[in-house]
């Protein structure tokens, strides 16, 4: 009797039922070919966790490994859409499950699709002062990326990274890492890339700013006038050092302003020199030309308001015309705000002899877009001796 209740006492007290709560268990999911195989495929992540309460004698619940536990979800059978399904858990004999949560996963299904997308360059880290990548050589400049229609849709593109310390200036050929991207170039998740590396040729090339030269011709068609032109002055180009030293300007296509009929932005084409290119903050370079209605305005200056520039020290000058018409044109909103004072008239007097003297008139106005117009564009001067 006493040594039935040492053993009573024994597997009550010293080995007693306990419960233990696991969190966080993976969920495999079993079958997943066969959707593929249905052009079918889990939308977003695939990693499905649960949390378990099992029950059990002290000495089995402390000896427990979570590798004796087998949580699955099995896939066979469901179709496109939003399914739920159950958990199944196995784990030893002597260990009882009291709960699984949730007991069942809600998996979407969605169409699996690849789709061809276009792969750039990113260099990580930062290249030395006044340098960056260029004459890259894509192995491949699209590649295929597949998964679910509603995660393949956001991305745009593929990056394959490159590690500045890397880079050199000679060309060499690394194996850079790939990634698909969203627009705002996120890391898209539940997406694959058909290899997961690309061969990328780079070399490591000096970066210089020099002049753009931009011509504009002619004049906006119609009843149009520019009310607000932005031309870049300069551009950045990149090759290797011995190169950029010739190199101090460059030339843009000429842009023709008789086609251009509306407001837009042109993209500018610039002609490079040989074994440079366009630097990667240079590589999108546009005009933008705001337009408005037409209109002129007409004002009237005396002789005496005309600004002579350039008079001999010791010499006077007098134009004999009294009265000069000055006729400037350009869009509605400058011209409507634009006032006599912002149009000065001037005669340069640096060629001007003795007696009479026939000069041009001209105006070193600070306003942009506006064409000025002289009657008489010409006017005779008298220049004397004080």
């Amino acid at each position: 009797v006493i040594a039935l209740l040492l053993w009573a006492y024994v597997i009550g007290e010293v080995n007693p039922t306990t419960q233990t709560q696991l969190e966080n268990l993976p969920v495999q999911l079993l079958n997943s070919e066969t959707l593929a195989s249905r052009g079918l495929i889990v939308s977003g992540s695939d990693q499905f966790t649960i949390s378990l309460t099992l029950e059990g004698k002290r000495r089995d619940m402390v000896n427990l490994s979570t590798e004796e536990i087998v949580v699955d979800a099995d896939l066979f059978g469901f179709g496109k859409g939003e399914n739920s399904i159950p958990v199944v858990v196995n784990v030893p004999e002597n260990i009882k499950i009291v709960e699984i949560k949730p007991a069942k996963i809600k998996v979407l299904v969605e169409e699996l699709v690849a789709e061809p997308k276009p792969v750039t360059i990113q260099i990580q880290g930062a290249t030395p002062e006044g340098t960056e990548a260029g004459f890259i050589q894509l192995e491949q400049s699209e590649l295929l990326v597949s998964g679910a229609r509603s995660a393949v849709d956001t991305v745009v593109g593929v990056k394959a990274t490159l590690k500045a310390e890397e880079l050199t200036e000679e060309a060499s050929t690394m194996n850079a890492r790939l990634t698909a991207v969203d627009r705002d170039g996120n890391v898209v998740a539940g997406v694959k890339t058909e290899v997961a590396k690309v061969k990328v040729i780079a070399t490591l090339l000096s970066v210089k700013e020099v002049d753009l030269i931009t011509e504009l011709r002619g004049t906006p068609a119609g009843n149009l006038a520019i009310s607000n032109l932005v031309v870049p002055k300069t551009m950045k180009i990149r090759g290797p050092a011995e190169v950029l030293e010739q190199v101090s300007s460059v030339q843009a296509a000429p842009i023709d302003l008789h086609k251009v009929s509306s407001s837009q932005t042109i993209p500018l084409t610039v002609a490079l020199p040989e074994n440079t290119e366009a630097a990667s903050e240079s590589q999108a370079l546009t005009v933008v030309i705001e337009m408005g209605a037409l209109d002129s305005r007409t004002f009237v200056y005396r002789s005496s308001e005309v600004i002579f520039t350039n008079l001999p020290e010791g010499s006077r000058a007098q134009i004999q015309t009294d009265q000069i018409n000055v006729t400037v044109t350009g869009s509605k909103d400058i011209i409507s705000n634009l006032t006599k004072g912002e149009v000065p008239v001037l005669v340069d007097l640096s060629t001007a002899v003795a007696g009479i003297n026939l000069l041009d008139l001209k105006s070193n106005t600070n306003v942009k877009n506006i064409n000025i117009a002289f009657d008489p564009q010409t006017v005779e001067v008298n220049l004397e001796k004080d």
